[in-house]
């Protein structure tokens, strides 16, 4: 055998070597029918068996189908997920859903401007229909106001799907749709309340009561409230307001479920909120540093919404096909009102340097504004 052929045939020897050494192994747990493994033996033996919990996906309408089995492009995050993430508010998922965007409007608060693959209406007309249909708990919000996205208390569940889903969601659905559950009322007594405070000063606090009626729990009930105010950051130069871009947001869910077997489920859900706040914070470019927080508004303006929801939700299973009967109703109103700074015109000024052209605001209240 040559020095070559040698080289080689070690270099293979060894590559065989680390091969075999680098596959983990398991050995195979014997038991007796008197001893069983331990938990932990058992957890070693199957590594994957806790690592990835399984999340019911209600968006192709099946019974118990997992975020594993569904063949269609979705994220489905749960309660747990959710808690475990901090996610304090439905924007804050678009750093955890890959092409998805799920902010709000920067030109109107409480406007949700949502896109999924590039799609979008990126409108602040409170009434536009969106590309994304949002779905909450199976009712579809046919407007970008007032649905109460802003925050994420009181959730048992949040599905992205991405693509046109118009087979089983109907129209404005070309880019996804978005379904969000709220959570049901249980049949045992459950507290949960968070309280948070940010600079500004941002303060959000919000409470959740879950319980039975009844003695056996075939009637239970839910209240849940969330509360946030901003005191406002930025300082209006114009006025000397130092508290600019406050708001008031304000929550109330209540909710009774009637389950008088294990077969049937009647959910009567009701939603009231109000959010109020200032208009945004536009600033000038021409005469402020872009790097910087200041800004001059002669009129500040406002944004206003008062909503109203409430839905009533039957499910009773079948034996034939081993699915469910699902009657959904829902109702919807809502009131918006806004009012925006006023943007500056501008012309052409003359001036002593040749070459040199600057800008001059001719319709604003106050020079000052602009």
């Amino acid at each position: 055998m040559s020095r070559t052929n040698t080289r080689r045939f070690l270099l293979a020897t060894a590559s065989l070597l680390v091969a075999s050494v680098s596959q983990p192994s398991f050995a195979q747990v014997a038991s007796t029918p008197d001893q069983q493994p331990s938990p932990a033996v058992a957890k070693a033996a199957n590594p994957q068996e806790d690592a990835i919990g399984d999340i019911v996906v209600t968006a192709t309408k099946r019974l118990g189908q997992t975020n594993q089995r569904t063949p269609i492009a979705v994220t489905a995050i749960d309660a747990a997920g959710l808690e475990n993430a901090h996610v304090q508010s439905i924007s804050e998922l678009t750093k955890m859903v890959p092409n998805v965007n799920l902010n709000s409007s920067v030109a109107v608060p409480g406007i949700n401007n949502f896109s999924i693959r590039g799609m979008g209406i990126y409108s602040t007309i409170p009434s536009s229909t969106p590309t994304v249909g949002i779905f909450i708990d199976g009712i579809y919000v046919g407007a970008n106001a007032g649905s109460a996205l802003q925050n994420a208390f009181d959730l048992d569940g949040l599905e992205v799907l991405r693509g046109p889903q118009g087979l089983l969601f109907g129209r404005n659905v070309t880019a996804g749709a978005i379904l969000i559950r709220t959570s049901e009322p249980t049949d045992h007594l459950k507290i949960g309340a968070q309280l948070g405070v940010e600079s500004g000063p941002d303060v959000t606090g919000s409470v959740v009561v879950s319980g039975p009626l009844t003695d056996d729990g075939k009637l239970s009930a839910k209240i849940a409230a969330f509360y946030n105010k901003d005191f406002g950051y930025f300082t209006n130069l114009y006025n000397g307001n130092r508290h600019f871009g406050k708001s008031a947001t304000s929550t109330v869910r209540g909710a009774l479920a009637y389950r008088p077997d294990d077969s049937f489920t009647a959910i009567l859900r009701f939603e009231d909120g109000h959010s109020d706040g200032d208009g945004p914070a536009g600033q000038n470019h021409y005469k402020y540093d872009r790097n910087s927080f200041d800004f001059a508004i002669d009129n500040e303006g406002f944004n206003r919404a008062d909503w109203t929801n409430a839905t009533f939700e039957m499910r009773k299973d079948v034996a034939f096909g081993d699915g469910q009967i699902v009657n959904l109703f829902g109702w919807r109103r809502i009131n918006a009102l806004r009012s925006h700074w006023r943007a500056c015109r501008w012309r052409w000024c003359s001036a002593s340097s040749p070459g040199f052209w600057p800008l001059c605001p001719i319709s604003a209240r106050s020079p000052a504004a602009c």
